[in-house]
C-alpha cells in the first residue's frame, strides 16, 4: 500500500500515485498541494479500513468519485472565505 502526493516533471500540478494489492493508478488534483494531500490522506484512511480497491479498468474508482466530490465542496468553501477575507481587507482599508 503506498499513496504519494507529488509533482511531475513538467506538470504544473500535484499528482497522486497510488500503488495498491499490486496494482498502480496517477491521479491529476490540480495546482494546491494542500488540496492533494487531504485527498491521499482520505484514500489512505478507505485503504486502512478495506473500503477502497483499484479496479481493472481504467475509470476511477467509486471511491475516487466520492472524494472528488467531497473535493469540490471543499474548493467551493475556500473560495467563498477568500472572498470574505477579501472584503473585510477592502472594507478596512
Amino acid at each position: 500500500m503506498g499513496v504519494k502526493v507529488r509533482k511531475k516533471s513538467g506538470s504544473n500540478g500535484w499528482w497522486i500515485f497510488i500503488s495498491h494489492k499490486n496494482q498502480r493508478r496517477t491521479i491529476k488534483v490540480g495546482p494546491r498541494r494542500r488540496t492533494a494531500e487531504t485527498i491521499a490522506e482520505r484514500i489512505r484512511e478507505r485503504i486502512i479500513l478495506g473500503e477502497f480497491d483499484l479496479k481493472p479498468n481504467r475509470k476511477l474508482p467509486d471511491i475516487d468519485y466520492q472524494i472528488f466530490s467531497e473535493l469540490k465542496d471543499i474548493n467551493m468553501a475556500l473560495k467563498k472565505l477568500r472572498a470574505t477575507t477579501a472584503k473585510a481587507k477592502k472594507e478596512e482599508a
